[in-house]
């Protein structure tokens, strides 16, 4: 799914975007159909295999940009989201997170469901679960400075967890972002879909460490 990936970017066709994909050994075809498009994407990695969640703040850490994201190799942007959240940052200059709506889609890229966010709450997302979702969130690169990067003892919820991060922390506006769409791809082959006990216990560590705060 990785070409539908870096096309759902490069068609977003905003004028200045650093792209950056972390490969790190990965044994499939992705190194050469990610080469196909070098003109257009840095090629990063520093040639280690440590989990994606590694992968992941490796390329956070090359970023140079305001404001940075980070998409999984099978999810997509829906068109168009740069420039909502483009328009969304220009109208909430004090907002440090922008997040928007999530569809969820099959392996052929069609539209199984929709999920509509709403204005974050810190409570929610403790007891109910994501309230903002990674395809469809972006960060200014200077709160994650602040407040670290990704756990990367977390092999599954390190979204979650960051988000939460955020969501704690004295002074960070949370904005809801109506007209931004990510996609998130169910599969045979997805960490999801595969989901293990490892998950659970991670959420519920991070659930118990921030009931305490």
């Amino acid at each position: 799914f990785i070409e539908r990936t870096i096309l759902s970017v490069l068609n977003q066709n905003y004028p200045n975007v650093e792209y950056i994909i972390v490969d790190d050994r990965t044994p499939d075809n992705s190194n050469k159909i990610i080469r196909k498009y070098g003109e257009f994407v840095k090629l990063a990695g520093d040639g280690t295999n440590r989990g994606q969640t590694a992968a992941i703040n490796y390329g956070l850490r090359q970023a140079t940009g305001e404001i940075v994201t980070f998409q999984n190799a099978d999810d997509l942007y829906a068109p168009n989201a740069f420039y909502e959240l483009a328009k969304a940052y220009t109208q909430n200059p004090t907002a440090s997170v922008f997040f928007g709506n999530l569809y969820i889609i099959d392996e052929n890229d069609l539209i199984q469901n929709e999920m509509r966010m709403t204005p974050f709450s810190l409570e929610e997302h403790l007891t109910l679960g994501m309230q903002a979702h990674n395809q469809a969130l972006f960060l200014k690169r200077d709160l994650l400075k602040q407040v670290g990067y990704l756990d990367e003892k977390y092999n599954y919820s390190f979204d979650y967890e960051l988000i939460m991060r955020v969501g704690s922390a004295s002074g960070v506006l949370l904005k809801y972002v109506e007209n931004l769409w990510g996609a998130f791809r169910i599969h045979s082959q997805s960490k999801t879909t595969n989901i293990t006990s490892s998950y659970k216990n991670e959420r519920v560590e991070i659930s118990q460490k921030y009931q305490k705060q």
